[in-house]
């Protein structure tokens, strides 16, 4: 057990952000800029010294949950949000996944599978095929070959909250982080 309480490496803060809340999701471009999602603003971009340098803003009301950067595009699943700036309970909103030019900000792609109740979540970019949980079903989807449509992967109650999606190293297994009693 000691082994487990050990101090191991260091932390140190590199910069502290003021006025930036809610922050859901994170990605890191190949030079290094560090992307980040505003939970609270419906923004995603670059994390600069003044906060987000918005690339993509969505509709009042809609966040980003999570972001991922496959081959110069951002790829992130959206939902309506009760911590967003203008949600509105009665808003007809459908939970999406978008494909996004990281230069422009401008959508390149949605998917969506209309399911009313459907909260896309957590995602991960792999070697071959998207992947997105969602929080309120508890299934994992698939975009194969990160075209075509949403297909359910692992479906409604086999997981109680899927979260965090990774591939193996050769990429022949998905893990997937399971809060079993939801957040």
């Amino acid at each position: 057990q000691a082994a487990n309480t050990a101090r191991i490496g260091s932390l140190k803060t590199l910069n502290r952000l003021t006025g930036l809340t809610l922050v859901e999701g994170v990605a890191v471009l190949d030079d290094g800029t560090l992307l980040a999602t505003s939970l609270r603003n419906g923004v995603v971009g670059p994390l600069t010294d003044a906060g987000i340098d918005k690339r993509l803003s969505l509709r009042a009301g809609v966040a980003a949950n999570a972001i991922a950067v496959r081959d110069g595009v951002l790829w992130a699943s959206t939902s309506a949000s009760r911590q967003t700036v203008g949600y509105a309970p009665d808003a007809k909103i459908v939970s999406k996944l978008i494909k996004v030019d990281l230069a422009t900000g401008k959508i390149l792609a949605q998917f969506e599978d209309k399911r009313p109740d459907r909260r896309l979540a957590d995602l991960h970019a792999g070697k071959e095929d998207l992947y997105v949980s969602d929080g309120n079903t508890g299934e994992v989807l698939r975009l194969t070959g990160y075209q075509g449509k949403l297909q359910v992967l692992i479906p409604e109650g086999y997981l109680g909250s899927p979260q965090g999606l990774v591939e193996n190293a050769d990429a022949s297994a998905l893990i997937v982080a399971d809060y079993a009693s939801g957040l």
